[in-house]
């Protein structure tokens, strides 16, 4: 009894004592606590600062000492420690500040463990917030212990999970108690896993913001609010929140399922301000317009001056600086590049591109209809073809819109409907460069993908093994044929009648379209369809409009799925229209891409001849001084159609049905997509075959021509490109105005052909009014009513090439019915339309500066046949690289000989060598390369000679890059080999020139000069004639090589040779247009393995050939004969550097073939599935676990049992020991180690620290791996430890590995982009000169391949 008494009088004490601390409060001087209850001070002492009580009833203070502590509800310290600030106790731990170390203490005031932070939050969950002292985040436990980071911030713990932000990407994601992320990627378009804000869970729901708005989401990161977006919002209470919308900004209360109960009362000072705010919202915009326009010119330090454009620049600077894109330094006052100004100062960034796409002109022109020098809205535009004859606007726009594209396809798959899977042929048409096609390829393993597009956009695709990419129009030329079409964000661009006209074109059962739809009540995209209508009167639509489109086309709806805010639609049709509908007069485009040639005509002046053979393709012989061709004039007419500087994407053909097999027959090999048919059934005039052609010109302007005529210009434009340009520069309503080619005749020609009279002024000859237009006038007429005295008595006639206007079939049309009412059986003609046109004042016309030639009569076509036999030279520019070093070729006295004797042109073309970076001997095994195009090139200068001989001169010089040169520093060979070499077929040319040079044994050769490096050269001049007519193989040649490549280097200098030498005289030899770049490149490996005697992989020929400045080739070797390859841009600081050993090595070295034929031998033990050609198509994993044990270390050669051996290129010596399972392994090595390092390059345009240590451990890596195969060299590996053990105070130099096939050469360096690189690099070579005595070269700079200096011809 006694004892229940003392234990409920001990439990009222401290019922009470907790009551005092608990039901307290922080006095409003905020130097006490006072009770609540009786409003009383807790205690008499008076402190400088307080906070409130927190369990175990502590509150943290300041005193007069300003030391902080603990206190008890008497105001007693709670322990004796002191220190710099404390706060309350939050899960029995308080935070506590000592100087600028901060950590955790207990009640009793000892520390809870022995870490020490920047910064410390409060415990929640038994979690806390804190920073380290370089600035990262982590979460601990009680015990000190991290649970999750490092992050660049981290939030409290609630509900189990807390907010961090990631030090890698910058968004914000939620982790549950154990450190994992809450939220993980699922096949729900609506669950996302990072965030630009998100706020912690509050009732089961966060706050969370993307780049739309805000939105809530549930515990599994799913938007609860299915796509909608708000400008802010409040937390739920109760079930309710309070939003304001994005469209207006008014404040509205919403239940959970986001339907609005109450819209707030407006404050008119707050839609004042909004409404200001929009008015002046084009500032930013434009602010960052004109400071993408200056860019650079921002951060020059330039003295300041008065005048206008300095004045802007720092106006724009001050803009830049308070938008947070660059700063001004308190030290100097120079401006620097921010973190978030590196975005749009870096060329290559995608952030930058998409500014600069938004910010175009042609796009802010097109939202400004009212002003007074525009007449009209742009609606009825095709921004498409507009943008298609500027290729920089067409890399921009379709690097931006493939941007988006990966972005938003991003697991797509997963919301695809079943039919795309089970469909054996897939076509995405307007499918751009293939970010959707790239994205499904990855599940759809047997379909036959097709991505069509554009021409200028096609030739922007880089090849994917899985993807044929075709050239196409939505609105014109043939589809192939498949089991289901894409059109995913294609619709959206056009306006309903276009819509209907592509749908009715798909000719496929299914078709799956892929668009946003707009949802009244969720988001209407209003602003961006007000962009689109004004661009092309095209708009977002809704699911109601979407059905009618597809209803009123025969569609059907199948299933819908929702996707990345978008909407997957599948959609069947019964029966399948391969007819293209007629097209509707409601969009007029702006670009010619259409030519139309009537070749129907009966040609009754050239019979017989024109019975068996049409007049186009009559003969024309031309010739180039020594090679002789015979063209039809077809192949003449499409040459100036297709010409780069036409922008002409297609030719329609108006036909007789008895020529429809010959032209069939004759397109067989040319693309499908440039060339069409239309049959005219009877020859019923030349207005009736352009009549036949309306529905696939489509309501565009359109080129016709005569196709028995031809054509020369007097300048360097041709005739049908002065007239394209005259009609883009003056024509302004291309859906009325006509323009006709017009030259001159003399009285002679007049009634012949069709007379015009101009203005009498004609002050533009290039657009200038038709007044009066006859055709075939007699002299008289002509003389009284069309002689013009400006033109010196000559008479303006119609040329033959004119471009006309989509009404021209009205008013031919209109002339046929008034034939039919006359009852006239006469032809259709043309002209009588075209001066219909004239009679509106719709037809002008441009003189040509060119002369016409006929082919309609014998004797015009004699004339005709005469003036083309001789074919104008293209002369190299006097500015282009190749001048300049036939500049410096020319100063050579033995050179000059040379071509001195034979007067024929001279064809030059040049390569450069290449700085193996990753990936090595590898490449025979199929691995993934990396390699660096250097500025040191070889160029080839060839000339046909009429001397038996092949005469070649090599010249080695230190640099090409000077504007001397100093014949006594040359190193000159020369050597002269017989013809007949090339043309016996009695052995292997590689056998016929060993028996040659085995017989010229005496010949007295230069210091270094290998006996066989004419080998090179004889080898792809026999492949290339090899490919000619025999009967057209020149007598001989002069081959003179001039290079600044290193020979026996490990540079490539041989590909480079033999990629210079190839592209020089297959344009020599006529055969440049019948070769492909790549296959150029795999002719030039040939030659090097079977007739030099290299065992060469073709990495090297393909880095010559296809990569691009200052960027690094990535190339596949595998997939003969289109390896897959494409172009990195490094970071911008990165530089790479060569440093040459001064030990010379070859890839026909016994080395490096024992090293190769080991690898083959390896490949063919493991005994691999028939699925695997290369040792590269096995996985480092797979490599280890299933394969490396199975091999032995080494083996001799007789030991090989097999009947066979896998590689043609060597040869198994018994005697030899082969290191197997080295050779083996290192290209699979080393293929894992260049994806590596490739993926590490792709992930940031600054490569941090730490990346660049890494890509560093990666070469030295593979310099091991050459060591492993005994390929390295006492002096590269000195080299090589040298950049290893350089100490600098900042680091600058991080990697560096033996290049190429190893063995000596070339060392490649990678380092930081610094002004202090050169000097380390420079000391590097000094050390390693004083210890090895060794001359060495340092490599640095680089230069495009042959794809960019393409072959010129020079006349002597």
């Amino acid at each position: 009894m006694f004892i229940n008494r003392y234990q409920q009088l001990t439990l009222s004490k401290h019922i009470i004592a907790r009551q005092k601390w608990t039901y307290s409060k922080v006095s409003s001087c905020g130097t006490y606590h006072i009770c609540l209850n009786t409003q009383q001070p807790l205690y008499h002492h008076r402190f400088k600062a307080i906070l409130p009580f927190h369990s175990p009833g502590l509150a943290p203070v300041i005193d007069q000492t300003n030391a902080a502590f603990h206190i008890n509800d008497l105001g007693e310290s709670a322990y004796c420690q002191r220190f710099t600030r404390t706060f309350g106790f939050y899960q029995k731990l308080a935070a506590v500040q000592n100087s600028d170390q901060w950590y955790h203490i207990t009640p009793q005031g000892s520390s809870a463990y022995k870490s020490i932070w920047q910064w410390c939050g409060n415990f929640q969950s038994y979690r806390c917030p804190v920073r380290d002292f370089s600035l990262k985040y982590y979460h601990i436990d009680p015990t000190g212990r991290i649970i999750s980071g490092p992050h660049s911030y981290a939030g409290d713990f609630r509900e189990g999970s807390a907010v961090i932000r990631s030090s890698i990407d910058g968004l914000f994601r939620a982790i549950d108690e154990n450190g994992d992320f809450l939220h993980s990627s699922s096949s729900s378009s609506s669950n996302k896993t990072s965030f630009f804000d998100l706020d912690v869970y509050h009732k089961g729901l966060a706050r969370a913001r993307d780049e739309n708005g805000w939105f809530f989401i549930d515990r599994n990161g799913i938007d609860i609010g299915q796509g909608r977006r708000y400008r802010q919002i409040e937390n739920f209470y109760n079930g309710q929140a309070l939003v304001q919308l994005l469209h207006d900004g008014s404040r509205c209360i919403i239940d959970e399922q986001h339907q609005i109960l109450a819209t707030l009362h407006s404050c008119n000072d707050e839609n004042h301000a909004d409404i200001e705010q929009m008015a002046k919202a084009y500032w930013p915009s434009f602010a960052l317009k004109l400071g993408l326009e200056q860019n650079i010119n921002l951060l020059n330090d330039e003295k300041k001056s008065n005048n206008d454009n300095n004045q802007l620049r720092e106006q724009i600077r001050q803009v830049w600086n308070e938008l947070g894109f660059i700063k001004s330094s308190t030290i100097d006052g120079n401006y620097q590049i921010t973190e978030r100004g590196h975005l749009l100062f870096d060329l290559n960034s995608i952030t930058r591109d998409r500014a600069l796409y938004w910010l175009q002109d042609r796009y802010i022109s097109t939202w400004l209809p009212i002003l007074k020098h525009q007449n009209k809205l742009h609606s009825n535009k095709d921004t498409f073809s507009d943008i298609a004859n500027n290729p920089e606007l067409v890399a921009l726009s379709q690097r931006v819109l493939n941007s988006y594209a990966r972005q938003d396809w991003k697991g797509i798959s997963s919301a695809c409907p079943i039919e795309l899977f089970q469909s054996s042929s897939i076509v995405d048409l307007g499918g751009g460069v293939g970010a959707l096609l790239s994205e499904l390829s990855k599940y759809c393993l047997s379909q036959h993908l097709i991505c069509i597009d554009r021409p200028e956009v096609i030739r922007l695709a880089v090849p994917h093994p899985k993807i044929e990419f075709q050239s196409g129009d939505l609105f014109s030329g043939s589809l192939p044929s498949a089991d289901l079409y894409l059109l995913s964000r294609v619709l959206h661009d056009w306006p309903d009648e276009k819509v209907k006209i592509i749908l009715n074109r798909i000719p496929s059962k299914y078709l799956c379209v892929i668009e946003r739809e707009v949802d009244l009540n969720i988001n209407q995209h209003a602003l961006l369809s007000l962009h689109m209508f004004l661009l092309q009167g095209a708009k977002e639509r809704t699911r109601q409009e979407w059905n009618y489109l597809f209803t009123t086309t025969d569609w059907s709806v199948q299933s819908r799925t929702s996707f990345s805010g978008h909407t997957i639609t599948l959609l069947k049709k019964d029966s399948i229209n391969t007819r293209i509908p007629t097209s509707l007069n409601s969009c007029s485009k702006t670009i010619v891409r259409k030519v139309v040639l009537p070749t129907a005509g009966l040609g009754m002046r050239m019979r017989p001849q024109s019975t068996i053979l049409p007049k186009v393709l009559l003969p024309i012989t031309q010739s180039t001084s020594s090679i002789w061709k015979c063209r039809p004039v077809l192949d003449l007419l499409l040459e100036e159609i297709f010409a780069k500087e036409t922008n002409i994407e297609q030719v329609l053909f108006v036909i007789a049905p008895e020529q429809l097999h010959l032209f069939q027959s004759y397109f067989s090999t040319y693309p499908q997509q440039k060339i069409d048919y239309i049959v005219q059934q009877s020859p019923k005039g030349f207005g009736h075959a352009v009549l036949q052609t309306e529905q696939y010109i489509d309501n565009e302007p359109f080129v016709i021509m005569l196709s028995d005529h031809l054509y020369q210009s007097n300048n360097n434009q041709s005739c049908l490109q002065q007239l394209l340009n005259a009609y883009r520069q003056n024509v302004s309503d291309p859906s009325r105005i006509g323009l006709a080619g017009i030259m001159t005749c003399t009285s002679e020609e007049v009634c012949a052909t069709g007379l015009l009279q101009s203005n009498t002024d004609m002050k533009n000859k290039q657009f200038f009014e038709i007044t009066d237009m006859i055709e075939k006038p007699s002299i008289e007429l002509a003389v009284n009513r069309f002689q013009s005295g400006i033109l010196n008595n000559h008479f303006l006639c119609q040329a033959g090439i004119d471009i006309l206007p989509p009404t021209i079939f009205h008013e031919l049309r209109q002339h046929e019915q008034k034939l039919a009412q006359e009852k006239k059986s006469v032809e259709l003609g043309l002209r009588e339309a075209m001066n219909n046109l004239r009679e509106n004042g719709q037809l002008y016309g441009c003189l040509l500066d060119g002369h016409r030639y006929d082919i309609g009569t014998p004797k015009e076509y004699y004339r005709t046949f005469r003036a083309f036999a001789v074919e104008k030279k293209q002369k190299v520019q006097e500015n282009s690289s190749i001048s300049n070093v036939w500049s410096l070729v020319q100063q050579i006295d033995k050179v000059r000989t040379l071509f001195s004797v034979s007067k024929t042109p001279i064809y030059s073309a040049s390569a450069p060598g290449r700085l193996d970076v990753m990936g090595g001997f590898a490449d025979y095994s199929g691995s993934h390369v990396l390699q660096f195009p250097i500025a040191q090139r070889t160029h080839a200068f060839i000339q046909i000679s009429n001397i038996d001989t092949i005469r070649m001169m090599s010249i080695q010089t230190d640099s090409i890059e000077c504007n001397s040169i100093n014949q006594n520093n040359l190193t000159v060979w020369e050597r002269e080999i017989p013809m007949n070499l090339l043309r016996s077929h009695d052995q292997t040319l590689r056998e016929r020139l060993e028996t040659w040079y085995n017989q010229h044994q005496d010949t007295v050769l230069s210091n270094d000069e290998p006996t066989n490096w004419p080998s090179y050269i004889l080898g792809i001049l026999a492949e290339l004639i090899n490919k000619t007519n025999p009967t057209n193989t020149p007598i001989g040649f002069n081959v003179v090589i001039i290079s600044d490549v290193p020979c026996n280097k490990g540079v490539a200098s041989s590909a480079a040779l033999e990629v210079a030498v190839a592209r020089a005289a297959s344009t020599c030899l006529n055969v440049d247009h019948i070769i492909s770049n790549t296959e150029l490149a795999l002719l030039c490996q040939y030659v090097e393995n079977h007739v030099v005697g290299s065992s060469c992989g073709f990495m090297d020929q393909m880095t010559c050939v296809h990569a691009c400045a200052d960027h690094l080739f990535s190339l596949r070797c595998q997939h003969l004969p289109n390896p897959p390859f494409h172009n990195i841009t490094l970071p911008s600081n990165i530089q790479l550097f060569g440093i040459d050993s001064g030990v010379k090595r070859s890839t026909a070295s016994s080395a490096y073939r024992r090293v190769r034929t080991a690898a083959f031998m390896g490949k063919q033990l493991l005994n691999l599935p028939d699925n695997i050609h290369h040792l590269c198509q096995i996985t480092l994993s797979n490599f280890n676990n299933q394969y490396r044990l199975l091999l032995p270390e080494k083996m001799f050669g007789r030991d090989f049992q097999s009947s066979s051996h896998l590689d043609p290129l060597t040869k198994i010596d018994s005697d030899e020991v082969y290191s197997l399972r080295a050779a083996t392994a290192h290209p699979i090595e080393e293929n894992f180690r260049v994806q590596l390092f490739e993926q590490l390059l792709k992930n940031d345009h600054h490569l941090s620290m730490d990346v660049f240590s890494n890509l560093g451990e990666l070469m030295f890596q593979s310099d091991a791996g050459y060591g492993s195969c005994d390929l390295n060299s006492e002096e590269t590996n000195l080299l090589v430890n040298l950049i290893r053990q350089h100490k600098s105070p900042s680091k600058i130099l991080f990697g560096a590995k033996i290049t190429g096939g190893g063995g000596g050469g070339t060392v490649a360096v990678l380092a930081q982009n610094s002004s202090e690189t050169i000097e380390a690099i420079q000391n590097i070579v000094t050390q390693y000169e004083t210890i090895t005595r060794r001359r060495t070269h340092i490599f640095s700079g680089s230069s495009s391949g042959l794809i960019a200096y393409p072959s010129m011809m020079i006349d002597i």
